[in-house]
């Protein structure tokens, strides 16, 4: 069980400790929320057609996989969905957010400064070398009677949302011409 983002970045949000807009105090932007059509789940536009807040016709289907609204529509009528008869489409559990290089410096770099002895205490954040994408795994320390430390309670959310940081860090060291980083998560 669990919420993922995915996109310059990914991996999992801390269960119950993360929400799914762990950077929005910190520069980050919500660019809008993702839409399917019903039967096929195709993505329906880039995301930006229902951002200004006009809805498309009700005669929109997915092109991809059907010739006519017609053809569409008795797909779905085939298999019930629910809902309007004429709406072909409905919102997905995925919202598209992003962060400059500029932001991040403004707002999270001073984040990550502050934090930075208490959570290196604690934990090692790796970083997968092979991916196209910034994934990490955390590694806990061992302490001197040789048990792995853990993070207390009061501080799991400083963890978490360092951890995100420091994701976006580090695709922005290794990708020094982006000005932007760019993830979808589920809500």
């Amino acid at each position: 069980m669990g919420r993922y983002y995915y996109g310059n970045i990914s991996g999992k949000f801390w269960f119950a400790i993360q929400s799914s807009a762990p950077l929005k105090d910190y520069g980050a932007n919500e660019v809008g929320q993702f839409y399917h059509f019903k039967q096929c789940g195709c993505q329906v536009g880039d995301g930006d057609l229902f951002n200004d807040g006009n809805l498309p016709n009700d005669n929109l289907y997915c092109e991809v996989c059907y010739n006519s609204f017609e053809e569409h529509k008795n797909a779905c009528d085939e298999y019930e969905f629910e809902g309007d008869d004429d709406v072909l489409w409905e919102s997905d559990n995925m919202y598209e957010w992003e962060i400059t290089r500029d932001a991040f410096n403004e707002y999270c770099v001073p984040y990550i400064n502050e934090h930075k002895d208490l959570v290196n205490s604690v934990i090692e954040i790796e970083f997968e070398d092979d991916s196209d994408v910034c994934n990490y795994e955390i590694k806990f320390k061992i302490d001197a009677n040789g048990n792995e430390l853990k993070i207390k309670k009061e501080y799991e959310e400083i963890f978490a949302d360092y951890c995100f940081m420091k994701q976006v860090e580090k695709y922005f060291d290794d990708n020094i011409t982006s000005d932007v980083c760019s993830w979808s998560a589920e809500y």
